[in-house]
């Protein structure tokens, strides 16, 4: 598995204290701040894709064509398009982008990334090496 280190959520983030008094990391992220409703039509488009075309396809793409779809499916949208839930196919492949920019001269095999977070109702795992399997309750 590879080293990863994501920023803020290590053991050298810095501690908070919120109004009560009570303390915690501070955490850049905030997850709060996104529609529960729009995520979860991300996952379902996202699962539709996974049935589809398998999954983890999207990262055999490359980058600009992620980009591209997501265009297409924006300009639809704009052009009146309704056979297709266009905003959120878009959003999904910009998040591939997203997911795949800085990757490209990395990634040499099929395989998906290590620290891919597998979200199933709630946070049960991270892909990849199963010995160090991350569950939050």
């Amino acid at each position: 598995m590879t080293d990863t280190v994501i920023p803020g959520v290590g053991p050298d983030a810095p501690p908070t204290v919120n109004e009560k008094g009570g303390k915690q990391s501070y955490s850049p992220y905030r997850f709060d701040l996104l529609d529960a409703k729009a995520m979860l039509r991300l996952a379902e488009i996202a699962g539709r894709g996974a049935a589809k075309y398998g999954a983890d396809n999207w990262r055999k793409l490359d980058i600009n064509d992620n980009i591209n779809h997501a265009l297409v499916h924006l300009y639809a949208h704009l052009a009146g398009d309704k056979q297709d839930d266009h905003l959120v196919h878009a959003l999904c492949r910009v998040l591939f982008a997203t997911a795949q920019d800085g990757e490209e001269d990395e990634a040499t095999d099929d395989e998906p990334k290590p620290y891919r977070v597998v979200l199933c109702g709630k946070i049960t795992g991270v892909s990849g090496d199963t010995s160090s399997d991350l569950v939050l309750r």
